[in-house]
C-alpha cells in the first residue's frame, strides 16, 4: 500500500453542486436548457465578455474558434509546443499546420519574441497558450497580431479567472477558450466554453454547436456544423461552481504559496516564476524544474516513485512536436525547440487542489527531497 493518498486532483464537489444536478434530473428536462443559458450569462458576466457559448469540451472551444476566425485546409497557426495535446489537434482538425514556436524559460509561454520567424505567406492565426494559468504577454501578440493582420485564439483552457492588466485572459483576442475538466479551477465533468466580444463569432458557434442550425430558423441549416452541445446536467454543476470561483482560484493560489514557501529550501529544483506586474495567475497546476542532470529518465523515475509512496505527480507536458502523431507528420527533430525540450524533460506538476493541507504539501515536499537525493545516488552510480 501507498505510506500516503495525495492525489494528483480532487475535485472540488459540494452538496449544493449535488442538488443542483439532482434537480436538472428531478426535472427531465436535461439537454441543453436554461441551465447552460444561466451559465453562459454568468460567465459572460464575471469574465467581462459580451458572449460565453458553452460547449462539448474545450477541444471543441478550440476548434470553433479557429473555424470562426477563417482558418482553414493548408493554413497555418503559430502556436507552442509546451501544452496540452488538445491545442494542436484543434488545429489539425481545422485542417491546419501548426507552427511552433520555442518557450520563453521563465514563463514557460510561447516566446513572443520568436513570432516573425515563425510567420509565413500562409499563416492565419495566432494561438497562444496561457500555460498553467499563466498569462501571455498580450500586449506584444496584440501588436505583432495587428501589425501582420492576424486574429488571435486564446486558449484559455488552464486559466479561468486569470488576469492580464484586469482583463481576463480568453477575452482579449478574437475568440478564448476555457475547460472545464476535473482537473481545472471549476469542473463540469468535461466541458468547455468559447468568449467573445464579436457578434459574427458569437453567431457562428452558436450555430455550428447545434450541427450548423440557422439562428432565426429552427428547420434551416445553413452549414456542416457539429454536436458540440453542453447538456444542462453539466451547466448545473458548472453554474454552481462557478458562484465559488474567487474562493476556489484564493484556495489554488494558497496552496500555491504553501509550496513556495515548503520547497524553497529544497536543492536541485526550479521553482515557478512569480506573477509579471499587472497579471494575476489562476493556478491549474504547480510546476517545478529538476536540476539538469536529472532530467528524462532520472526525472520519470522520480515520479514513478512518487507516484508508488501515494504522491499524485505528473510530467506537465510532453514536447508535442516530438510526439509521434506531428514528429511523423511534419518531420520535426530533436532540437528543434531546445527549450521547450529542455522544459519537458524537467517538468513535474505537483498535486494541487482546493483543500490540500500544509501537512500534505509538507509530505509532498519531504518525499520529493528524498527522492531526489535518491535520483542523484542512482545517476552517480552509473
Amino acid at each position: 500500500m501507498p505510506e500516503v493518498q495525495i492525489p494528483f486532483v480532487r475535485p472540488d464537489i459540494t452538496e449544493e453542486d449535488v442538488e443542483a444536478v439532482s434537480a436538472v434530473l428531478r426535472s427531465q428536462r436535461l439537454a441543453m436548457g436554461e441551465q447552460a443559458l444561466a451559465f453562459e450569462k454568468m460567465l459572460a458576466e464575471q469574465l467581462g465578455v459580451k458572449h460565453a457559448l458553452v460547449l462539448s469540451n474545450g477541444t471543441a472551444a478550440l476548434q470553433l474558434a479557429l473555424l470562426a476566425a477563417g482558418v482553414r485546409a493548408g493554413d497555418e497557426v503559430i502556436t507552442t509546443a509546451f501544452t496540452y495535446v488538445a491545442t494542436t489537434n484543434a488545429i489539425l482538425h481545422a485542417g491546419a499546420t501548426p507552427v511552433f514556436v520555442d518557450i520563453d524559460p521563465a514563463t514557460l509561454n510561447l516566446d513572443v519574441h520568436q513570432l516573425p520567424g515563425a510567420l509565413t505567406p500562409r499563416t492565419k492565426a495566432i494561438l497562444p497558450v496561457h500555460v498553467f494559468g499563466r498569462p501571455c504577454d498580450m500586449d506584444a501578440i496584440a501588436h505583432f497580431s495587428r501589425e501582420h493582420g492576424l486574429p488571435v485564439i486564446e486558449d484559455a483552457c488552464e486559466a479561468l479567472g486569470s488576469r492580464y492588466h484586469g482583463t481576463a485572459v480568453g477575452g482579449i483576442g478574437l475568440a478564448g477558450t476555457l475547460g472545464f475538466a476535473q482537473n481545472k479551477q471549476i469542473t463540469t465533468g468535461e466541458g468547455g466554453a468559447l468568449l467573445t466580444n464579436s457578434d459574427e463569432v458569437a453567431d457562428f458557434v452558436h450555430s455550428a454547436r447545434r450541427q450548423g442550425r440557422s439562428s432565426s430558423c429552427d428547420s434551416a441549416y445553413v452549414h456542416a456544423g457539429f454536436n458540440y452541445k453542453m447538456s444542462d446536467l453539466q451547466a448545473a454543476l458548472g453554474l454552481s461552481q462557478l458562484r465559488r470561483l474567487a474562493d476556489r482560484i484564493r484556495a489554488r493560489s494558497e496552496a500555491a504559496a504553501l509550496y513556495r514557501d515548503s520547497l524553497k529550501g529544497v536543492e536541485g529544483i526550479t521553482l515557478p516564476a512569480p506573477a509579471a506586474p499587472g497579471t494575476e495567475i489562476s493556478w491549474f497546476v504547480w510546476v517545478i524544474l529538476v536540476e539538469k542532470g536529472l532530467a528524462g529518465t532520472a526525472r520519470d523515475g522520480i515520479l514513478q516513485r512518487l507516484n508508488e509512496r501515494g504522491v499524485g505527480a505528473q510530467s506537465y507536458f510532453p514536447a508535442l512536436h516530438l510526439q509521434p502523431s506531428l514528429q511523423e507528420r511534419f518531420h520535426h527533430q530533436p532540437g528543434d525547440l531546445p527549450i521547450t525540450e529542455d522544459v519537458s524533460s524537467r517538468s513535474i506538476a505537483l498535486p494541487l487542489y482546493p483543500g490540500i493541507t500544509a501537512a500534505e504539501i509538507d509530505t509532498v515536499k519531504r518525499f520529493l527531497a528524498e527522492e531526489l537525493d535518491h535520483a542523484r545516488t542512482l545517476t552517480a552510480a552509473r
